[in-house]
């Protein structure tokens, strides 16, 4: 689950006794202020927020237009409405989907809450709390980094994963006897 590289901007995580790693307080000041630099290289200091919640979505559960409510790329501002119920809108992005939609057994819940773990411990983010539903995932994070980087992240590494796990068991073996 660990890529094989590391970039720079990225510290060793911490194991569960503590020992190694870099303490996430150490990339900021005693105020809570990240040092940082612009585009053009001027210093500025922005504000790391106390957590993220990030809830995301399995593929083709929450469509645009649904009545239970969603937003998209121009409905996306806090504290704004949500879309609209739009019957053809729904059935516009039903017929575009190229699979059914995803949804989670016990043994795919229990696969990506693994990943977000190991991704958060990799990385250096506390987690806070993670709830993995059947077609949907709720974490609280708090991260020296952009809440879009955690969600990306996550979701890239519990999709390969998935993907991983789907592969092997098509094949009747699992990771760990292939190994050797």
């Amino acid at each position: 689950m660990v890529p094989s590289h590391r970039r720079d901007n990225v510290r060793p995580s911490r194991d569960r006794k503590g020992a190694g790693g870099t303490p996430l307080a150490d990339a900021r000041g005693s105020d809570g202020v990240k040092p940082s630099r612009d585009c053009k290289g001027a210093e500025r200091t922005e504000a790391i927020p106390l957590a993220y919640l990030i809830t995301f979505s399995c593929y083709g559960t929450r469509l645009h237009g649904d009545e239970s409510g969603s937003v998209d790329r121009d409905h996306n501002i806090p504290g704004t409405l949500y879309l609209l119920s739009d019957a053809k809108r729904v059935q516009a992005e039903q017929e575009r989907m190229d699979e059914p939609a995803y949804e989670m057994d016990a043994r795919r819940r229990d696969v990506v809450l693994r990943v977000i773990q190991e991704v958060c411990a990799y990385r250096g983010w506390s987690l806070l709390a993670a709830h993995v539903r059947s077609n949907h995932v709720h974490v609280v994070v708090h991260a020296a980094v952009s809440p879009e980087r955690v969600m990306n992240d996550l979701k890239a590494y519990a999709s390969r994963q998935l993907n991983k796990s789907l592969y092997e068991n098509s094949l009747g073996c699992n990771h760990q006897a292939i190994q050797d």
